[in-house]
């Protein structure tokens, strides 16, 4: 095993907490070397090209430059550097913007010996094992782009509407698209947690952890105790399922809203009732009937509706009728035409007038 030291940096506003965190553990014994410390994040950032630390800790709220920025800025430059994140503050916007940033821990003040020794055992095999694969520098860069939006997008229908085979199908995409050859076990997990979180974001689901920090140390501590991207991969597959059944803990009612609120943002793009089911993990009939019953209207019913309506806010400001037509999901005009009069008893050329 190789028995490098690897280097540390301080990056704190308060004197008293940089010294306290030179002397509450024995770095050595830990794996580390002290090899440079900062008052805020613009002195850091001038350090960083001599110093080049494989970790460095830093406060959240700081002068001049924040440690949130600090790590933006650092991660364009040195992608592998790994942060831990201290801060006086347990508001749930910093630790969730710190784990987007691949930190790998958040910390409050003041600073537990035990917790902060726990996270930089962590930090230290995670660079170990960067340190020993020596991945190649394009592979470990990951570029994040199209391909993943849509994923993303994909296994937040998945979630939220408990569609577990899908869940499944793609967790393993994720492992094929973004974690399979020479790529590190460090950088895979640092891959699965920014799809993860992202996932969350996405659903609006992360209110629900506010003040609960340590669901996300959790799941970051799990994640880099797996010693295979199988178990990885199953880690993920199934925390996203849980986190489907949470969702999915609703009435009739509530899942026939969150339809709603589906159609209410995707209504432009082609929706069908079949391809709604089928993604979704309901049979047609048992998903129109149940939506009827709770809406008293078919679901195309309800497509062409909030489709009618969006049309006519637009036409009534000076909008193209054809552009309307198709921006609101309609391919044939006459169709629009026919539905839009029967719908509000003019056509919409003679509406735009009015």
């Amino acid at each position: 095993m190789d028995k490098r030291l690897f280097s540390v940096m301080i990056v704190d506003d308060e004197p008293i907490i940089r010294e306290g965190l030179r002397v509450v553990i024995d770095w050595p014994e830990h794996g580390f070397e002290i090899c440079g410390e900062a008052g805020n994040g613009r002195e850091a950032l001038e350090s960083i090209k001599e110093l080049a630390p494989d970790l460095m800790i830093v406060d959240v709220k700081m002068p001049v430059i924040d440690g949130l920025k600090l790590m933006e800025l650092v991660r364009q430059a040195k992608p592998n550097t790994q942060f831990l994140v201290i801060s006086g503050y347990s508001e749930f916007a910093y630790a969730q913007r710190a784990i987007d940033l691949g930190a790998l821990g958040y910390l409050l003040k003041p600073i537990d010996k035990l917790e902060l020794a726990s996270r930089v055992e962590r930090a230290r095999q995670v660079l170990q094992r960067l340190y020993n694969t020596r991945t190649d520098r394009a592979i470990l860069d990951i570029c994040w782009g199209d391909a993943e939006q849509e994923l993303v997008k994909q296994l937040c229908m998945a979630v939220e509407f408990g569609n577990h085979a899908q869940i499944a199908c793609l967790t393993a995409q994720v492992g094929e698209l973004y974690c399979a050859g020479s790529i590190s076990m460090a950088r895979a997990t640092s891959t699965y947690l920014h799809i993860y979180f992202a996932v969350i974001r996405s659903l609006k689901a992360a209110e629900r952890l506010k003040g609960q920090l340590s669901s996300y140390d959790e799941i970051v501590d799990q994640a880099f105790a797996c010693t295979a991207r199988d178990m990885l991969e199953e880690l993920f597959r199934r925390k996203l399922s849980d986190l489907s059944r949470q969702l999915m803990l609703s009435s009739p009612a509530e899942l026939v809203a969150r339809i709603k609120s589906y159609v209410e943002v995707n209504y432009a793009q082609r929706l069908t009732l079949e391809e709604l089911a089928a993604t979704i993990g309901y049979t047609p009939a048992y998903l129109g009937k149940l939506f009827r019953s709770q809406t008293g209207m078919g679901f195309a019913d309800y497509l062409g509706s909030i489709r009618l309506d969006r049309a006519k806010e637009m036409l009534q400001t000076g909008a193209n009728v054809h552009e309307v037509a198709e921006q609101v999901g309609y391919r044939d005009i006459d169709y629009f035409n026919r539905k839009f009069k029967q719908r509000f008893g003019a056509n919409p050329s003679s509406f735009k007038k009015k």
